[in-house]
């Protein structure tokens, strides 16, 4: 009987240690993450990097660079778009999906303390930000909140930025977070918003991608 119970269990960790991990990938215009449970459509001519432009990867912090997924470059190699996602680390948050008072109050918060950090920064310009209720529907993810800044970027050029938060629910009992970034030159941003646009149109939960 012993025996086997061993071969049974030599036999699932066989199976389990063998299973094809799945990591991110691009399909049929697609940018697919199984980790987080989330797909988006590329932005057409524009190329997937590994890193962030020498200027950029000074400014950010560490923190924030760990949670990037993807970037895509544009094809002037200066205008980018950035997909960051995180696990909540306390479980499920169904406030979140719910858009309740509280929780819109902690919204508010986390934006008011963004504002007052970058405001001593010598580069930013001017901040703007407008909360949502986060609750969306479907495979569509609810919207947090817009933030948008102007700022320098590299030899004084006027840059812009716009940030979508999102939320919705992962592996049937977390809540994940997923952000859309376009950082532009103020002279291409008109024309690459109606491509981040479409681009956040696309963003779909898929809970199908992960492995059980």
């Amino acid at each position: 009987m012993q025996k086997i119970l061993l071969s049974a269990g030599i036999l699932l960790l066989l199976l389990y240690g063998c299973a094809p991990h799945q990591s991110p990938r691009f399909e049929e215009g697609l940018y697919l993450n199984p980790e987080y449970e989330f797909s988006l459509q590329t932005p057409s001519g524009w190329e997937s990097v590994e890193t962030l432009p020498g200027w950029l990867t000074h400014e950010m912090p560490t923190a924030k660079k760990n949670l990037i997924r993807v970037l895509f470059l544009h094809p002037n190699k200066r205008d980018l778009m950035i997909v960051t996602s995180e696990r909540s680390t306390s479980g499920r948050i169904l406030n979140f999906l719910d858009g309740g008072a509280a929780i819109q109050q902690v919204i508010n918060m986390y934006y008011n303390q963004r504002q007052q950090a970058l405001a001593g920064v010598p580069f930013v310009e001017k901040f703007s930000y407008s909360t949502k209720g986060g609750s969306g529907h479907g495979r569509r993810p609810g919207i947090i909140g817009v933030e948008e800044i102007f700022f320098k970027g590299a030899a004084g050029s006027a840059m812009q930025s716009v940030k979508t938060d999102c939320v919705y629910e992962c592996h049937g009992s977390t809540t994940c977070f997923v952000s859309l970034m376009l950082l532009s030159g103020s002279d291409t941003y008109e024309e690459n918003f109606k491509i981040y646009e479409d681009v956040l149109a696309s963003l779909s939960s898929r809970p199908e991608l992960s492995i059980r």
